[in-house]
């Protein structure tokens, strides 16, 4: 399988730099619903293209319905966190399952902050964050194409993105003082070690 989980090594408790207070973003006035109708037109679009670039058969894809539309963010005391958008829609479509017969697929697609998605999911759960790597079997494994070299080379160039990120907001929280409890030095290490790894795959 071309999507490895590495996750499953790193420890525990840096699930607590992303589920600090997560919180639902609002606001107030037209502003702010002006805002969500352009936030959700992106998720829309961005959504019909993923599905039409994993599709087996993408000319067979046709919306039905957009609902449910709820923008999130992470916060610590307070303050939004850069780039932790999730955007959670429900989309009914009609499409060809692998055995070419024609399909009416319903359930919640989780996006993140650069409109990929995330998590797809039949009956929404409680989670917030999404997923990496992304777990989307539920419509990969009905509708979806075989991955190629291509995909697995992005997948790589995500996987080492996020563990930069990871790295980075780690040793924030702890300069700042926000993970004094926690002796992290060693997810550090084990995550740079990671990046270090994805480097080389990736040249490979």
């Amino acid at each position: 399988m071309i999507f490895e989980n590495r996750f499953k090594k790193i420890p525990s408790a840096i699930v607590l730099v992303f589920a600090i207070n997560i919180t639902i973003s609002c606001g107030g006035g037209l502003a702010h619903f002006e805002k969500l109708f352009q936030m959700q037109d992106q998720v829309e679009d961005s959504l019909s293209s993923w599905i039409r670039h994993f599709a087996l058969y993408p000319e067979s894809y046709r919306a039905i319905s957009f609902s449910e539309f709820s923008p999130t963010i992470s916060t610590i005391k307070g303050v939004p966190v850069p780039e932790s958008e999730v955007y959670i829609i429900k989309h009914q479509h009609e499409i060809l399952d692998i055995d070419s017969n024609l399909q009416v697929f319903s359930g919640y697609f989780l996006l993140n902050y650069q409109f990929d998605v995330t998590l797809i999911e039949i009956n929404r759960s409680q989670s917030l964050g999404g997923a990496f790597p992304p777990r989307t079997e539920v419509w990969m494994e009905k509708f979806g194409r075989p991955l190629t070299a291509s995909d697995s080379i992005a997948f790589l160039e995500k996987q080492q993105a996020l563990y930069k990120k990871t790295t980075d907001m780690i040793k924030e929280a702890k300069e700042s003082g926000k993970l004094k409890d926690i002796d992290d030095q060693e997810i550090i290490n084990h995550l740079d070690e990671l990046i270090r790894e994805s480097e080389s795959r990736k040249g490979n």
